[in-house]
């Protein structure tokens, strides 16, 4: 429905009209508010904004903590300083920081799906980490490494293809569909 709200919505979501707090309708199908908005197409309009954030931050937090936990897994010295950087973030309660870089920040949007980037890619890391540290002892990143290779063309190349399952999962675990356990 969020896809097709340009169709969908019915009226001006952002029109006043005299017909306040009307019970759902034929008309106005969930009812209006105190300032007599159809709660309908409210609801479909403000659908967007929330699946544009939840995509952005998915996406942004994936890819950072991705190429984080690549090289804090594959550099021993920047694995001890970043790990105990992500300790602190998993540290505090995820809602408790959101809304303090919000309160930091400002409200708006992009503040918004920045704050919610930050706390969620302390996770990602601590996943994805674990993959490269058993990875950068396989066989073929040595041979990698034993003809040349750079860091980066072993990061990049060698390493992050093979972290895509956990990096998935990573994704799923911040869209809600992950187990607890």
């Amino acid at each position: 429905m969020t896809v097709f709200s340009p169709i969908i919505v019915r009226s001006d979501y952002t029109q006043t009209t005299t017909d306040l707090r009307l019970p759902p309708s034929s008309e106005h199908w969930f009812g209006t508010d105190a300032f007599g908005r159809d709660v309908f197409d409210r609801v479909i309009a403000g659908s967007r904004v929330s699946l544009y954030v939840g995509f952005a931050v998915t996406f942004i937090s994936v890819v950072l903590g991705l190429v984080i936990a690549l090289f804090a897994g594959y550099f021993r010295l920047l694995d001890h300083i970043l790990m105990r950087f992500v300790d602190g973030l998993l540290a505090f309660p995820t809602i408790l920081l959101a809304l303090a870089l919000i309160a930091l920040l400002g409200g708006s949007v992009n503040n918004v799906i920045i704050a919610l980037s930050v706390t969620g890619t302390a996770s990602k890391v601590r996943l994805v980490r674990g993959q490269v540290l058993s990875l950068r002892e396989e066989q073929f990143v040595e041979a990698a490494r034993a003809i040349g290779a750079p860091v980066w063309r072993i990061l990049f190349l060698h390493i992050a293809p093979n972290t895509i399952g956990i990096v998935l999962r990573a994704g799923d675990i911040y869209a809600g569909h992950g187990d607890s356990c």
